[in-house]
C-alpha cells in the first residue's frame, strides 16, 4: 500500500493542533454565549437516537439555522446492515459514511451532541474530538453524561434535563450575553 492509498483524508482535512489552549471546564459547565454566532449546526447522536436528532433538526431549520448532518437521512434500520454483502462492501460503506460525516463536520460552526442514549460505536465521541481538534469551540452537550475526556474541556457547554428541544434552539439563537 502506498502512502497515498494509506491517507483517507484529503490534505485540507488533516488534523492540525488548535491554536487555542483548552482548560478544564468550569464545574458549572454553563456559560453563554458561544464564541461565534451559530449558523451551521452538526448534530451528533447515537443512531439509536436518530428520531430525536431529526426532531431537533426540524426545529433548528424553523429557526433559520442550517443543519449539516446528512447522516440524519440514513435509514437507521439498514445502517448496520446484516445483509448478504461482502466484508469489503461493509468496509467501503463504513468508510464512505465516516468521510461523509467528516465533510459535514467541516461545514459546521457549531456541534450539538445529544448524549442521553449511549453511543454504540463511539462516533459522537470522535465527532466532538475532531471538532475541537479543528479549533472550533461552539460545542453543546444536551442531556449528557460526562463520559468522554473531550466533554470536560472549557469550550464545551452543557444543557442538562432538557425536556423540550425548544430550550436548545433558544440557547443557540440567544443574542444576549450572560456572565460565566
Amino acid at each position: 500500500m502506498t502512502d497515498k492509498e494509506n491517507t483517507f483524508l484529503p490534505e485540507s482535512h488533516v488534523l492540525r493542533y488548535p491554536t487555542r489552549v483548552f482548560s478544564a471546564a468550569s464545574p458549572a459547565g454553563h456559560f453563554w454565549p458561544f464564541d461565534s454566532e451559530p449558523k451551521n449546526i452538526y448534530i451528533a447522536a447515537s443512531m439509536d437516537n436518530q428520531q430525536a436528532a431529526l426532531r431537533l433538526a426540524f426545529l433548528l431549520g424553523r429557526a433559520s439555522l442550517n443543519v449539516t448532518s446528512s447522516w440524519l437521512s440514513v435509514d437507521a434500520a439498514t445502517s448496520n446492515c446484516n445483509y448478504d454483502v461482502s466484508p469489503q462492501d461493509v468496509a467501503d460503506m463504513q468508510r464512505s459514511a465516516g468521510l461523509r460525516d467528516i465533510e459535514d463536520l467541516e461545514k459546521a460552526d457549531t456541534l450539538v451532541v445529544l448524549n442521553d442514549i449511549e453511543s454504540t460505536t463511539g462516533g459522537l465521541h470522535f465527532e466532538v474530538g475532531y471538532f475541537l481538534g479543528r479549533g472550533r469551540t461552539n460545542v453543546l452537550i444536551v442531556n449528557g453524561r460526562r463520559d468522554n475526556v473531550f466533554f470536560h474541556l472549557s469550550p464545551v457547554r452543557w444543557l442538562d434535563e432538557v425536556t423540550n428541544f425548544g430550550e436548545v434552539v433558544d440557547k443557540l439563537t440567544a443574542t444576549r450575553k450572560v456572565a460565566p
